[in-house]
């Protein structure tokens, strides 16, 4: 029920001088970032460098430079980038020549430890040379090869794997010397034979040659080691990733009338399937790639989208924090390094952080979407053991308490957890309010679980909690007439107005109306920092408040002042619920926007990423480049925002937030529960349509799944398109004209006119 046009609208092209740097790629065992000249990086000292496995930790490349030179030694010129799905190519200019150089890594095949330059001349063979640098960490051994009589560079890591540098055409010389951080640069040419296209490849493995050798050629063809075969596996690969990459764009894709917003959605979710990695220790991802730091709290955040569309990636992580992450009293831990061998893991020494009440969460979102219950009985014993480790946290006021009194990560049990000699402890309204939640949802999963006793206890234990935070943790000074930030270790009231004020409209804890009381506060001038592109966000800190600072820095990360993107994009979660949808819709346009700035360089931005955190009063970015739970945070805002998605236990509720002017909006191909679930809005009757029955305070028709595997839509442009037994309903963000055709005769049986952000529908008369 949806139709993507490969290589559409999804890509960016700017200059390559306005560029600051490139996208970076993963895949499920390795990590590479590129620069702007679609290079691999080789910044030092930050995550912009190299190739490194997730598994081992190794870098195999601490970058790799490759460039066209002409037969009289003129070095190409690099003209423009262009930021695609699947991959990042730059055009070069040699002579008359145009020259397309694309980078591809492997996304989902059996050749995943290799990455490849693909280079295609317009003007049929180009008579230039690949110019290879590639620097390699102290003590690899670099010699050359021969297979078939096609030279190559053969690679013996100090370590122990080998690699191979491979050219469509053979190796012409290399040379070796010593350069800074104790490395070895390795200068090779390779010569481009034959042909408007050559290939350049690395691959590296732990297990023998043939691997790598097998990673970039046809061994099994009769021309193996020919510029032939070589090319043939790249274009491969690069097939495979463009199938891959598209299946996982179509699996639980939104729709809606804003250009904007839909295709925010795709970066996301772009940008996320370039984070799961298989780690020595388990599946997870970074919260600073390439790094193995795997945060349970980012988890959260990274789970409550792939929920809806990787339900294989959730389950291995779910399973891995319950097997390693869950101390036997029931605490949840902080992080661990996912490859150590032995595991390292801390706790920070609290009794209680966000982690402990997420983990319970995002367990509860997985099965209520999934329906998995292998995974629940499997943890279920676990589930009970962490609540009623949060039940033992709270004070005589029933508040959960946090007892320490230190200062930075040991005594900051929220998520602004790196904030320098700060401290927020005792009982805090962030946790107090996630406790809530996973209380309450541990009692849907007992009953799920027919465990009856145990869901009656928990859903009292939420009740209860819910009372006290709002007996005890409301504030009433005229500085703040929301909810304090804490009451601290020593009994004081601290009513410090932070972003951390969404939490209670987050998490349920909040009356509707003071709800939307709050998070307009946090819309506000004091809160919001925008630009007049309408990229922006909310400050961590109030600009009002004493200790708003608005430049981060190593010391405050942006916690005190800085716009964090996550703000905006939770906050736009909690909208949905209070009925804002305006304000859904300003944070996940701002979100989007951040990114696509006019002066990359000074933004310090790249387009399509999502960084982590900016000045609070320019707008600059000062964290990692690619932030690696806010992918996940803004699908979430978008899809459960618009379509007011709740997933219970026993039922997916289902109450569309649409904003003025917008008539419609859709999900299409949610795995819901072992079958695919479409969900469309209609605005002007309130009507939902939907392939599977839903609860919803809408009117609900309710049509036959199998009905759309007849048909299918052809369009130019991607149209969202669903058929009833007598009509068919089709939308898009841009004007469009489309065709619905029969499978089985291939006869057209409906032609639709589509104006921009528009929903048609046509009259059908179907026979089955």
């Amino acid at each position: 029920m949806s139709d993507l046009t490969p290589g559409s609208r999804l890509g960016y092209t700017f200059p390559t001088a306005r560029l600051k740097r490139g996208h970076a790629y993963g895949n499920a065992l390795v990590y590479a970032a590129l620069d702007q000249h679609t290079d691999i990086g080789s910044e030092p000292h930050t995550a912009r460098l190299g190739l490194r496995d997730a598994y081992d930790q190794h870098y195999y490349l601490f970058g790799w430079q490759v460039s066209l030179y002409s037969a009289k030694g003129d070095a190409a010129e690099s003209l423009e980038t262009h930021f695609a799905p699947a991959s990042q190519s730059t055009t070069l200019k040699l002579s008359r020549n145009r020259v397309a150089k694309k980078f591809i890594l492997p996304y989902e095949n059996n050749l995943l430890r290799s990455a490849h330059f693909l280079f295609e001349a317009d003007r049929g063979q180009v008579d230039c040379t690949l110019r290879s640098r590639a620097v390699f960490p102290a003590g690899t051994q670099v010699t050359q090869g021969d297979q078939k009589g096609h030279a190559y560079l053969s690679i013996q890591y100090a370590h122990g794997p080998v690699a191979v540098i491979w050219g469509s055409g053979s190796l012409r010389m290399f040379s070796l010397k010593s350069v800074p951080e104790d490395r070895i640069e390795c200068t090779a040419e390779f010569a481009w034979e034959g042909g408007d296209a050559c290939a350049l490849s690395f691959a590296y493995s732990h297990r023998g040659l043939h691997v790598p050798l097998a990673n970039v050629q046809e061994l099994y063809q009769a021309d193996a080691g020919s510029p032939a075969s070589h090319l043939r596996r790249v274009r491969v690969i690069e097939a495979e990733n463009a199938i891959a990459v598209q299946r996982h764009l179509d699996t639980c894709r939104l729709w809606t009338p804003d250009a904007a917003i839909t295709d925010g959605a795709h970066w996301a979710k772009l940008n996320q399937l370039r984070d799961y990695q298989e780690y020595r220790q388990g599946a997870g991802f970074s919260n600073n790639p390439p790094s193995d730091v795997f945060v349970c709290r980012d988890t959260f955040w990274f789970l409550v989208s792939s929920n809806y569309y990787g339900q294989a990636w959730s389950r291995r992580m779910l399973d891995f924090w319950f097997a390693r992450g869950v101390e036997p009293n029931g605490k949840v831990i902080e992080y661990v390094h996912a490859s150590s061998e032995p595991l390292y893991r801390d706790d920070y020494g609290l009794n209680i952080n966000d982690n402990t009440p997420l983990l319970l969460i995002a367990a509860h979102h997985y099965y209520a979407l999934s329906g998995d219950a292998g995974f629940l009985t499997a943890h279920y014993a676990a589930v009970l053991r962490i609540a009623n480790y949060i039940l033992d946290q709270r004070n005589a006021d029933g508040l959960v308490w946090c007892r320490s009194r230190d200062a930075f990560v040991r005594g900051l049990c929220g998520w602004r957890n790196c904030t320098g000699k700060y401290s927020l402890t005792g009982a805090v309204t962030e946790i107090n309010a996630e406790c809530h939640r996973a209380l309450d949802v541990v009692a849907e999963l007992a009953a799920a679980s027919g465990d009856r006793a145990n869901a009656a206890r928990f859903k009292s234990a939420a009740a209860a909690l819910h009372t006290a935070i709002n007996r005890h943790l409301r504030s009433d000074t005229t500085h703040n007439p929301f909810y304090l930030l804490n009451i601290a270790a020593d009994g004081q009231r601290i009513d410090q107005l932070t972003g951390d004020l969404l939490f209670p409209a987050l998490f349920g804890v909040a009356p509707k109306i003071t709800a939307r009381a709050l998070l307009t506060e946090l819309f506000n001038e004091r809160f919001w920092l925008g630009l007049p592109s309408e990229a922006g966000g909310i400050r961590t800190i109030s600009s009002a408040d004493p200790g708003y600072i608005a430049k981060a820095d190593p010391a405050t990360y942006g916690l005190q002042g800085g716009v964090w993107p996550n703000l905006a994009l939770w906050s736009a979660r909690a909208a949905s619920d209070a009925g804002l949808p305006e304000l859904i819709v300003k944070a996940l346009r701002a979100t989007r926007l951040l990114g696509d700035r006019a002066d990359f360089e000074r933004a310090n931005v790249t387009p399509g990423e999502f960084p982590e955190y900016y000045n609070g009063d320019d707008l600059v970015q000062r964290g990692c480049p690619r932030s690696t739970f806010i992918h996940g945070s803004y699908l979430w805002a978008a899809w459960e925002g618009f379509l007011g998605l709740t997933p219970r236990a026993d039922v997916l509720e289902v109450n569309p937030v649409l904003p003025a002017g917008w008539d419609w909006t859709a999900l299409s191909n949610i795995p819901y529960r072992g079958g695919p679930l479409t969900l469309l809005a209609e605005r002007r009757t309130k009507t939902l349509y939907t392939t599977a029955r839903v609860k919803t305070k809408w009117k609900q028709v309710v049509v036959p799944a199998a009905l759309q595997d007849d048909y299918r839509l052809e369009s130019e442009t991607p149209v969202f398109w669903l058929v009833t037994p007598r009509e068919v309903l089709a939308a898009s963000d841009a004007a469009a004209s489309a065709k619905l055709v029969s499978r089985a005769t291939g006869k057209v049986v409906a032609q639709l006119t589509i104006p921009a952000g528009k929903l048609v529908r046509k009259k059908l008369s179907l026979r089955r």
